[in-house]
């Protein structure tokens, strides 16, 4: 059986097969519809940068964007757009950590040396992730939800709290590994491209926030 991936002439234009397995739900369970170009479209083009950072990462990320947007036509442009989301998050961490003169403008550091020193320098603050605050949201509703009395540890373990300083550790170790993978060649295509991208959006918007780049 010929397994080849590679579209025909008249396929070209049609959405992949994978994509029209996923449905919309605009308000409430009886309002399923099957998800279209629009709602993908949509879901990509909020995934901008925002107007601080330099034109060359806004040019990496968006090449990113871009393979998101069309892996509505082909499904496994989705692993690639993350791997250019990462590669686009080390460019704006090798630049800013040049700028700030923490290494030189030929240095080739790895990714996790350059989030570590991102972390040091107090460029980026985990908790204004919009990953992070829909997690702790997510079990702040739960832990409601269980209604624990003072001092219930079962419902406090049942949905604990998201700590800050726990998350940065998991994010900051999966990241350059899940880069890796992608990087060195895999067929799995795990993971949720729309989250990569987000949390590597909000990384890079931090780096270069007013907050950050204003002279001492």
């Amino acid at each position: 059986m010929d397994r080849s991936i590679f579209k025909s002439l008249e396929e070209v234009y049609g959405p992949d097969l994978a994509n029209q397995a996923w449905v919309r739900i605009d308000s409430g369970a009886e309002n399923i519809r099957a998800r279209t170009i629009e709602d993908h479209y949509s879901d990509v083009s909020g995934l901008a940068l925002s107007g601080g950072v330099p034109e060359e990462v806004r040019l990496h990320f968006d090449t990113a964007r871009n393979l998101l947007l069309y892996s509505w036509f082909v499904w496994r442009f989705r692993s690639v757009s993350m791997l250019y989301a990462y590669a686009g998050l080390e460019l704006a961490l090798r630049l800013r950590c040049t700028q700030a003169g923490l290494i030189d403008p030929d240095d080739t550091p790895g990714l996790s040396y350059l989030l570590k020193k991102a972390m040091e320098w107090c460029w980026i603050d985990v908790s204004k992730l919009t990953e992070f605050k829909t997690i702790d949201r997510n079990q702040r509703a739960a832990l409601e939800r269980r209604r624990p009395v003072p001092g219930d540890e079962v419902a406090l373990h049942w949905a604990p709290q998201v700590d800050p300083g726990e998350f940065a550790e998991m994010l900051f170790k999966y990241i350059p590994d899940l880069r890796n993978e992608l990087a060195h060649g895999t067929n799995s295509q795990w993971g949720n491209p729309f989250v990569t991208l987000l949390t590597c959006r909000d990384l890079i918007d931090q780096l270069y926030s007013e907050d950050n780049t204003k002279p001492a």
